[in-house]
């Protein structure tokens, strides 16, 4: 991506909302059946949300929702608030998980590889953003000003 575009983990605050790309699980529930999914980085995407709506900050979903949402808010100083049912697990990916002995949620938290990406935006860029773009998108939470503190 462009310099100019560039953003970093550090800049995401309290009252922002976090937001996700795709379906999250997917690439550890195919690992569970033996089948890898190819990543596919989420470029064109970014290239969309930094150029139109400046995010606060932005890390593709390489280690998990879990893993990668601690260094957003370790880099910015910040906690947040998630809320588990928002996060987008297809049908598929249940399926798969429950066919392997695994809670989908589980999966989607703590794997890894999907390059999804995960952002945050202040909640007044939300709805437009939302409402212009083709692809997958879903508002899991809210950064807040508690430290550290990711619940």
């Amino acid at each position: 991506m462009e310099r100019k575009y560039l953003t970093l983990r550090s800049g995401a605050q309290a009252g922002d909302r976090i937001l996700v790309t795709g379906d999250l699980g997917a690439a550890t529930a195919h690992r569970l059946q033996g089948k890898h999914l190819p990543p596919r980085p989420r470029l064109e995407e970014a290239r969309a949300i930094v150029k139109e709506f400046k995010p606060t900050s932005m890390i593709d979903l390489s280690d998990g929702l879990a893993s990668d949402l601690r260094h957003i808010c370790e880099a910015s100083k910040v906690g947040a608030e998630i809320r588990l049912e928002k996060i987008p697990i297809s049908r598929r990916t249940r399926k798969l998980a429950g066919a392997s002995g695994k809670d989908a949620l589980q999966l989607a938290l703590e794997g890894g590889e999907d390059y999804e990406l995960l952002f945050t935006l202040p909640a007044k860029r939300v709805e437009a953003l939302i409402s212009r773009v083709k692809f997958p998108l879903s508002v899991i939470g809210e950064i807040t000003n508690k430290k550290g503190k990711i619940s």
